[in-house]
Formats: C-alpha cells, structure tokens, sequence
C-alpha cells in the first residue's frame, strides 16, 4: 500500500455517507477504512450518485456532459461556417459531421471527467491549476480542433463532389492555409465569441463543481458533530 493512501471515517464500508481523506496510514484515525485509488473514487461517485436534494450535486453528475455538449456546440457552429463557404448544401454531411461535432464532444466530455475525478480525489495541490487545465482542455476540443478538423473535412468534401474549386494540397497548401484563415478571419467576431463562451463555461463549471464538493463534505461533517 503506497505511503498516502485515501481514507474515510465510516464504520461501514459499503455506505455512502463516509468523508474520504487524504492522510499517511500512520495518521489515520481510529475506525477508518483505508481505500485504493480505485475504491475511493469509486465510494465517492457513489456518494454523489445518491445524494439528496439532487441539486446540491447537479455540477458533478451533470458536468461532463455540458462540457461535451458545448464542445459539439463549438464543432456545430465552426462546421457550418466552412460547409457554406465551400458550398457543401447536402454534399458529406456525416463526413464533416462527425470529426467536427462528434468527436469534439466525446473528448471534451472524457476529459472533463478525468478533471472532476482530480477534484473528487483531492489530487491536485493547485485548484486554479485545475481550472486553467478544464479551461485549456475547453478552448481546444470547443474552438481549436474544429477550426482544424471543419475545413479539412469540408475540403475533402468540396473536391469528391465537386462543388467548389480546391486546388490541389501538394502544389497549393499555402493558398489553401491562406483560404481558411481568411474564412476564420471573416468570422472572427463569431468565432472569438465561441472562444470566449467555451472558456467562461469551463472555468464556471470546474467552479461550481469545487463548491459542491465542499458542500457535501460540510454536510457530512455537520452530521458527524
């Protein structure tokens, strides 16, 4: 058993009201159920899972799959900006549809995850380093990998079905950069705004998420006394 384990002070194991800790094997009080990695999150996440009112944990059971959905949001949006500049109409929907809006949310939503469970399991020593990392992991999977993936993918597009002139990569890969940049620039403002959504929504939630932690642990504690 590594020197630092997760503890939690419950005469019960398999209840899901007990505290989890952070503490040396040495320093455990008298009574507590010394847990893995694994166990711990675990008991956590089903502390969470039934807690009541509900409301109190809404930003940990429901965090992940805002992110991942304001991700696709930002995939959504990107997505449709290069579809029209190519002329795509129905042309490759499901093919630009799904590195763009698909996958985006599906990353943004596992990594929000592993985010919550660093809070849940008091792994980091610095909260706004976590923030800034949810903020970080939000801007790229909301803004910046649809800002790659759109064009590429409506490009393709564009050249099997021929509705707009792409010249080739190999010989014009500068014309083309230039072409995308361009298309990002004329929708600067829109999509600085996305930028700027997806940040605040990420910071808010890692926020929100922090603060009902501590409120279930203080309800807990409260109990105890």
């Amino acid at each position: 058993m590594s020197q630092h384990s997760k503890l939690y002070d419950s005469l019960n194991s398999t209840s899901h009201s007990g505290v989890i800790a952070r503490a040396s094997p040495g320093d455990a009080p008298p009574g507590a159920v010394l847990l893995s990695k694994e166990e711990a999150l675990k008991h956590q996440l089903d502390l969470f899972a039934h807690w009541k009112p509900k409301r109190d944990v809404l930003p940990i059971t429901c965090g992940a799959a805002i992110a991942g959905v304001a991700a696709s949001f930002g995939g959504l949006v990107l997505n449709a900006i290069f579809r029209k500049h190519f002329l795509l109409r129905h042309a490759g929907f499901l093919s630009t549809t799904a590195p763009t809006i698909g996958l985006p949310g599906m990353f943004a939503f596992m990594l929000s995850t592993k985010t919550l469970h660093d809070l849940v399991l008091m792994n980091s020593q610095c909260v706004i380093c976590t923030q800034m990392k949810a903020v970080c992991w939000q801007l790229t999977f909301g803004v910046i990998y649809p800002s790659i993936m759109a064009p590429v993918a409506c490009i393709n597009v564009a050249m099997r079905s021929f509705t707009y002139p792409v010249l080739p990569f190999q010989t014009h890969y500068k014309e083309i950069l230039r072409e995308i940049l361009s298309v990002l620039q004329k929708h600067r403002v829109k999509v600085g705004g996305l930028a700027a959504f997806q940040c605040v929504l990420a910071f808010t939630l890692n926020h929100m998420q922090i603060r009902s932690i501590l409120k279930v642990h203080r309800k807990l504690n409260a109990e105890r006394l």
